[in-house]
């Protein structure tokens, strides 16, 4: 039996109607700030790869890079 992926239509599904969600990568707060940034570069560059990029597309997924300080001040 195969599973085929497929995108549920917000006719069919109005649950598919697009929902915001998020992701973010976490550490320890006493990482060193060039440790952070040298991650977060990593992370980022890695994030625009071409095929990351092609499957976040193919997913209905838009990527939004801030920086490790918009995430700290978004963290409760």
């Amino acid at each position: 039996m195969a599973i085929r992926r497929c995108r549920p239509s917000p006719k069919s599904c109005p649950a598919s109607r697009s929902r915001p969600a998020w992701f973010s990568f976490l550490g320890p707060a006493w990482l060193p700030k060039l440790v952070l940034e040298r991650l977060h570069g990593e992370i980022v560059t890695a994030l625009h790869a071409p095929d990351v990029e092609k499957w976040l597309d193919t997913n209905s997924l838009q990527l939004f890079a801030s920086t490790p300080q918009v995430n700290h001040q978004l963290a409760p």
